[in-house]
């Protein structure tokens, strides 16, 4: 489980903090956390980009004789 713990919060984050967790469960919770970080941070960028297509959409559609 910890090396499994250091590889995801090294790959989703700059790695160990001055904080970490020193047992199983807490290891559980801290990657669960990430993932739900990484979802959101996701579901943010998805939002901004269907916006910004849409926006341009409209444009180019309104330029059209």
């Amino acid at each position: 489980m910890t090396r499994f713990y250091w590889s995801f919060v090294t790959a989703t984050t700059g790695g160990y903090g001055d904080l970490r967790p020193v047992n199983r469960t807490s290891r559980i919770v801290a990657i669960l956390i990430a993932i739900m970080g990484l979802t959101f941070t996701g579901i943010l960028i998805a939002v901004a980009v269907h916006a910004a297509t849409f926006v341009l959409a409209r444009d180019v559609a309104a330029r059209v004789p």
